[in-house]
């Protein structure tokens, strides 16, 4: 949980600086690193280093699946997207605990240590399939001034019968709009003050169940 805690305040600076492609690539090597430690760990303090780190790489792609998700889905699919991440989440954890059910069949020390292994599957695949042949995010490029690579990750994205032009001034007037209200100074206890404290409170409780 501190890896995650970490991760989750750290990644919408990280993104923002270095790009949602790179900071996903970060990731994924974290996965991999702190899973191959946990693997061949023999100790107990050696797991609890590689799940630490594990979950630092898991951190970044939970907070920036959904972000990278909303900047790149067609409009008409975005929703049904956002909502496919939660549940891949849940096919994961079931598919774990498959593996897990099966490890407890087997008498050796691989009983423990096959579980850990099978965590490498996704960022492997990631680093080796995704990552690779996924352009940068449209809307980070616009953000840091590189409008003409901008349009350029939206065909790729969606298609050359894609209105470039269109698309593009509708992200530059959602920037701005940003941009504007960020203007107005806030701070995390914000989100504990007046009627913010119940939408925070919805979101905790959304996500503890």
């Amino acid at each position: 949980m501190i890896g995650i805690f970490v991760a989750a305040y750290s990644a919408g600076f990280a993104s923002d600086i270095l790009g949602r492609r790179l900071v996903i690539y970060i990731g994924c090597v974290l996965c991999i690193v702190g899973v191959v430690v946990q693997s061949f760990a023999e100790s107990a303090m050696t797991i609890f280093g590689g799940k630490l780190v594990s979950t630092l790489g898991f951190g970044l792609g939970h907070v920036l699946a959904p972000v990278f998700v909303a900047e790149i889905a067609p409009d008409e699919l975005r929703g049904i997207c956002l909502t496919l991440i939660n549940t891949m989440i849940v096919l994961g954890q079931w598919g774990c605990a498959l593996v897990a059910y099966g490890g407890s069949f087997i008498a050796s020390d691989w009983g423990w240590r096959m579980p850990f292994l099978t965590q490498l599957v996704p960022p492997v695949l990631m680093l080796a399939l995704a990552v690779p042949l996924l352009p940068e995010s449209p809307s980070w490029l616009l953000l840091k001034g590189r409008r003409e690579e901008s349009g350029k990750s939206l065909e790729k994205f969606h298609g050359a019968d894609l209105d470039v032009e269109a698309k593009l001034a509708v992200l530059e007037a959602a920037i701005e709009q940003e941009h504007s209200v960020s203007q107005d100074k806030a701070s995390y206890l914000d989100c504990f003050k007046g009627s913010n404290k119940r939408r925070t409170t919805i979101i905790v409780m959304a996500y503890l169940a």
